[in-house]
């Protein structure tokens, strides 16, 4: 039985297509297919095309889409802990209220991309493109954001900034940005990647 209904499965690439679906149902049904075909780690996501993908509330976690397009994306209340999105263009992109834990978004674009209210903790961000992100009501905390730009981010008392404290409009972000700030902050936790 488990044969012949192998033989009725979509192949990986109309799975990936399918993925990529501005319908969620659709999106989300391919992204699960995906999983059960232990794609999220052999490499078939990598540099994936999901350019206006409605994704909202999809499983994405520990999946390898290292590179992806993901411009304009509806990620919102998706889990995405410990995905590889190393490099990956997410901008524009709705990520409000996803779960971002220990994520790699290292040289990711996420220029005008909506965080709010996401949980972004221990997040790698180093040399990300940050400007005009929403981070609104973020929790930053233990995220590296080493060399990130923050040009135009939008913050407000309820986002949580790296070394837990809340964001005021006093705070100064290069200390969490800039390795040349006097006061450039480092975790002493050593499961950070932002640790010392």
């Amino acid at each position: 039985m488990v044969q012949i209904k192998a033989l009725f499965e979509p192949p990986v690439e109309k799975l990936i297509a399918q993925m990529g679906s501005p319908d969620n149902k659709l999106a989300l049904e391919a992204a699960r297919k995906l999983l059960d075909k232990n794609c999220y780690r052999d490499g078939s996501l990598r540099g994936i095309n999901l350019r206006g993908a409605n994704l909202r509330q999809a499983r994405l976690g520990r999946a390898n889409m290292e590179r992806a397009a993901l411009q304009d994306a509806n990620l919102s209340e998706a889990y995405l802990g410990v995905t590889n999105l190393r490099g990956a263009n997410l901008r524009r992109a709705n990520l409000r209220g996803a779960n971002l834990r220990e994520v790699i978004l290292n040289e990711a674009t996420l220029e005008g991309a909506n965080l709010r209210s996401a949980h972004v903790a221990a997040a790698q961000l180093h040399r990300a493109d940050l400007r005009g992100v929403d981070l609104q009501g973020a929790n930053l905390w233990g995220a590296n954001l080493r060399d990130a730009i923050l040009d135009g981010a939008r913050f407000d008392e309820e986002t949580t900034l790296p070394d837990g404290t809340r964001w005021t409009p006093d705070t100064d972000v290069r200390r969490f940005t800039d390795p040349t700030h006097p006061a450039f902050w480092r975790s002493d936790n050593p499961h950070s990647p932002a640790h010392r």
